[in-house]
């Protein structure tokens, strides 16, 4: 797996705020209303390394499940 460190510059030069935002709402909208699930984080400490975490979610106007790591 390749992973690639971006700048702040960079992350800003790639992202489309308005869209962003509009997601976000949406989001936000849909697990206010009970149409989305979004358990807390779930973690597990790693001695020495640090912390491994996990963000599922499922909302509907993405049609799938989200994580994050």
């Amino acid at each position: 797996m390749v992973v690639r460190l971006l700048s702040r510059a960079e992350t800003e030069s790639l992202l489309d705020l308005d869209a962003l935002r509009d997601s976000l709402r949406g989001a936000m909208e849909d697990v206010t209303a009970g149409r989305g699930s979004m358990p807390p984080r779930i973690a597990a400490m790693v001695p020495g390394r640090g912390l491994l975490a996990a963000m599922p979610a499922y909302l509907p106007r993405v049609r799938g499940w989200l994580r994050s790591w």
